[in-house]
């Protein structure tokens, strides 16, 4: 299954030329993307990316600089 999704996300990366060639912008292929994906897809698209989908929070509790 991880072997699976790598391959479909290696895909979906060298194809990103032509998508973004074919289509006025990477907002309305994702909010496409969006509508289309089962909850399973999504899931595997944002596991893949870095952090896996998670790019910002904020830890309560975390140790002050000092």
């Amino acid at each position: 299954m991880l072997i699976r999704t790598f391959a479909l996300f290696c895909v979906f990366i060298f194809s990103l030329p032509s998508i973004a060639a074919s289509s006025p912008s990477m907002s309305e292929w994702f909010n496409a993307f969006k509508q289309r994906a089962t909850p399973a897809q999504m899931y595997n698209f944002l596991h893949a990316m870095p952090k896996g989908g998670d790019i910002h929070h904020h830890l309560s509790g975390a140790g002050m600089s000092e």
